[in-house]
């Protein structure tokens, strides 16, 4: 891969991680904290109900475990020698990709799948953050999980499985 080409790449992810990092500091509230979490981002507010805090807490969660797992991969390959540019587009949809699954695991977590508290106000944000984020790092084997979990609840046998 060209020098410009990795140049890019770690400037997206810089990018990113800021982003991530600041949008989580934002919207974070203090223990306890029943009120709207508020985002200023320039000139311009917004305001978020509890729910969707936790929601917004779990998708930069997810995104930023996904940019660690590439970024730490993007490292390793590089100091290997073997950083090829057909895998450029993993680098990019890395972050994305984490950011949908830990979406879909708080959903899953929050519908029921896994019983906790029915009022938002009362979830450990710092618990939704942490599933968020190691779901968004470790993405094949969250997917992995959550195949087997549902191939469980729908009763699928060997033969079904696609």
């Amino acid at each position: 891969m060209s020098r410009l080409k990795e140049t890019i790449l770690v400037g997206y992810f810089i990018v990113l991680l800021i982003l991530f990092i600041y949008t989580l500091v934002s919207i974070w509230t203090p223990s306890g904290s029943t009120g709207l979490s508020t985002l200023f981002i320039f000139s311009y507010s917004f305001s978020f109900s509890p729910e969707a805090r936790l929601i917004l807490i779990a998708a930069f969660a997810g995104g930023l475990g996904g940019a660690v797992h590439a970024i730490s991969s993007l490292v390793a390959y590089h100091g290997a020698g073997k950083l090829t540019e057909p895998w450029a587009w993993w680098y990019f949809a890395r972050p994305v990709i984490g950011t949908s699954l830990a979406l879909i695991v708080y959903f899953a977590v929050r519908g029921g799948l896994l019983t906790v508290s029915s009022d938002a106000t009362g979830i450990n944000q710092f618990g939704i953050a942490a599933l968020a984020g190691i779901t968004g790092m470790f993405t094949e084997h969250a997917t992995r999980k959550l195949r087997d979990a549902l191939d469980s609840l729908f009763g699928l046998t060997k033969s079904e499985k696609a």
